[in-house]
């Protein structure tokens, strides 16, 4: 079973993914902002990683950038600020990693897609 790592502040949010790997092979970690990702990160780097950009605390625009600095490639970051998503993908350029928008329902639909293509890599 592979390790997931989802860094989303919103319980409703949590709650869809959640639902979303009820049939996925992943044992789930959740972080709720930066700060708690960064330390479950460097404790167990997971398999998996995915992340909104926005926190309470700020965004997760620095841990970020240290999961890219470490070559670290399954990664989907999630935004509603496309303008914010799209300075990730500069900042961050790995073709691995995929940048999605939460505006309309069909980032769900992305999360599916993302994490049935990491198992396909990791069985291939």
């Amino acid at each position: 079973m592979q390790d997931l790592l989802v860094v989303e502040d919103n319980l409703f949010i949590q709650q869809l993914i959640k639902g979303v790997l009820r049939s996925q092979p992943y044992e789930l970690r959740m972080a709720v902002d930066q700060f708690e990702a960064q330390s479950m990160f460097e404790t167990s780097m997971p398999d998996v990683l995915i992340s909104d950009l926005h926190m309470p605390t700020g965004t997760t625009q620095e841990f970020l950038k240290q999961v890219y600095l470490t070559g670290f490639s399954k990664v989907l970051v999630l935004s509603s600020d496309y303008e914010l998503l799209e300075q990730m993908q500069r900042i961050c350029p790995n073709p691995r990693w995929q940048f999605v928008s939460k505006n309309g329902n069909s980032w769900i639909g992305h999360i599916r897609m993302f994490l049935n293509r990491n198992s396909a890599l990791e069985e291939a």
